[in-house]
């Protein structure tokens, strides 16, 4: 028997305290993996890593809301809290873009490879939409409510250069761009660009981008494009 018993382990309680009651908190086990050549332990115990605070939410308003997206672009960072958009500068001082419709809601946040930034905050209404133009800065957000070809947003993407959203309420989604400008330009929209999925019943909840093919969700059933 060694002279000194195995003190390091993981949690173990039972109902009982008076039988076991240890526990291991921010923390985790490493076992030795050369048992014979390091034979002075069996577990290590290390420190579980963590985050440390960057900055923190201005106290007065109008930054101090729910939060409800956030999306790192080129080294900037971006988000919605309520119904205000912001950009965290590299000093944590909060920057306003802009407002949008506050529903309570997620936002739809994605990026293109021109530098604009879409944002989605209408997913449990109307899908209104809006985008901050590349560069961004104190109010440059846009919205895209006056364009009658665009058509919503409940969950969108960024693809093969196609700005992709599903259209509320519906079993179709659009992508961005018009007969005379790219289809990556989010401040461009035409009502023609759209795919319905005529081969399914459901109304499309969400759509996702993940290893160049696009994944529609459904409310029962999905498709692969």
């Amino acid at each position: 028997m060694p002279a000194f018993p195995q003190i390091v382990g993981p949690s173990y309680q039972l109902a009982s305290a008076q039988a076991a009651i240890e526990r291991m908190v921010n923390w985790f086990l490493v076992p030795n993996e050369a048992p014979d050549s390091e034979g002075k332990f069996k577990m290590l115990a290390l420190p579980c890593p963590g985050n440390a605070p960057f900055c923190t939410l201005p106290v007065p308003a109008p930054f101090n809301q729910p939060n409800r997206g956030l999306l790192e672009l080129r080294g900037r960072c971006f988000g919605v809290n309520g119904s205000k958009v912001f950009e965290i500068d590299s000093a944590g001082a909060f920057i306003d873009i802009g407002d949008v419709v506050d529903d309570g809601g997620p936002c739809v946040m994605y990026a293109n490879g021109n530098g604009q930034i879409f944002i989605g905050a209408g997913t449990l209404g109307g899908g209104e939409g809006y985008y901050i133009p590349d560069g961004a800065g104190v109010g440059s957000l846009v919205s895209l409510q006056g364009n009658a070809d665009y058509l919503g947003c409940v969950s969108g993407s960024f693809q093969d250069g196609y700005a992709l959203n599903v259209i509320p309420d519906s079993n179709a989604f659009q992508w961005g761009g018009d007969d005379d400008h790219v289809v990556g330009q989010i401040e461009y929209w035409n009502a023609a660009n759209k795919a319905i999925l005529a081969g399914q019943a459901d109304k499309l909840r969400a759509l996702k981008s993940w290893r160049e093919y696009i994944y529609l969700m459904g409310a029962r059933r999905s498709q692969i494009y």
